[in-house]
């Protein structure tokens, strides 16, 4: 690492942000277009991530414009940290659940109430939803931001994660002009492209390393809650990591999100062996964009509940 008398004034303050323990939160900025929108705190917006109109190239509804795109049951209401959950509270946070999570949790294109999170937080007998999620999350953002939330507010009554693939990897933002700390997506890149790209960097993109970088911090986080208490659940959306971390019996926490329940989850809906009548919406079956539905959340609901309740018993109302 550089020492401070030979970094720029742009590294020294985001040295000084990640020093004080700031949320890395959403440090992007909405795109609409062209033109690049500061996210700010308490403030709702009609787009978020990818499902905002914008070049082509990033936008499967190419020929819609904001006006046209807009729709009233789907908008993004954001806390006091910039994150879609109610406001953070010292005074609540002992008391109530945390989820965290990439773009899935956050609920890109699905409305507030579809949340799996928001659903299980609900299920469980909690009031106040408290979610640190961020669209293009990445499991050292995740983990940051989940060591952050409770030096900050206190350790809540338990924490449960969807995270992302573990390729996806910490950077700097020049877009912004400043160093900021943001995830790297292979998955807006074509195929071509990205071959190239794991190609030209498989020193440092190598699947296998980043997942054992993903397998110390989750088991550092794992025993770090253990020592203060509280109850954890986490799993992750990706194939491959559910087929590597399944073997692995030191894992105390883990819950497989492909296969085992989650297939007999979905078996249910699709055969209407759970009652999910209340959930149906416009985006039961496809969410605005190309995340998952509503459908998709009320199955990540169900797995994360059952495994819940088996491990630790009903959640506590507060």
């Amino acid at each position: 690492m550089k020492s401070w008398s030979n970094m720029t004034s742009d590294q020294k303050k985001f040295l000084e942000t990640y020093t004080n323990e700031n949320f890395i939160g959403h440090v992007s900025n909405l795109k609409i277009g062209e033109e690049l929108v500061p996210i700010e705190p308490n403030k709702e917006y009609p787009f978020m991530c990818s499902d905002c109109p914008g070049p082509k190239s990033a936008w499967r509804y190419e020929n819609q414009t904001v006006e046209n795109y807009y729709d009233p049951e789907l908008t993004y209401k954001l806390n006091n940290f910039t994150f879609r959950s109610d406001d953070f509270s010292k005074e609540k946070a002992n008391n109530n659940m945390l989820y965290s999570g990439c773009s899935f949790t956050f609920g890109v294109g699905v409305p507030y109430k579809s949340i799996w999170a928001n659903i299980l937080n609900n299920s469980l007998g909690y009031k106040d939803f408290y979610s640190l999620a961020i669209c293009g999350g990445s499991f050292e953002s995740i983990i940051f931001d989940i060591y952050t939330y409770i030096k900050k507010f206190g350790a809540p009554k338990g924490i449960i994660v969807l995270f992302p693939p573990p390729i996806r990897v910490m950077s700097y933002s020049e877009e912004e002009n400043a160093i900021r700390m943001i995830p790297f997506r292979v998955v807006h890149m074509n195929d071509v492209e990205e071959k190239r790209f794991f190609k030209d960097n498989r020193d440092l993109l190598s699947y296998d390393l980043w997942t054992v970088k993903f397998y110390h911090m989750i088991t550092a986080l794992e025993l770090y809650l253990e020592s203060i208490g509280v109850k954890f659940l986490w799993g992750c959306w990706d194939i491959y990591v559910n087929k590597v971390f399944e073997k692995i019996s030191g894992l105390k926490n883990f819950v497989n999100i492909d296969g085992g329940p989650a297939d007999k989850f979905r078996l249910a809906v699709e055969l209407n062996h759970i009652d999910y009548s209340d959930y149906v919406n416009k985006y039961w079956i496809n969410a605005r964009d190309t995340h998952p539905s509503a459908k998709e959340h009320f199955v990540f609901y169900k797995i994360f509940e059952s495994e819940w309740i088996k491990r630790y018993g009903q959640g506590t109302s507060n």
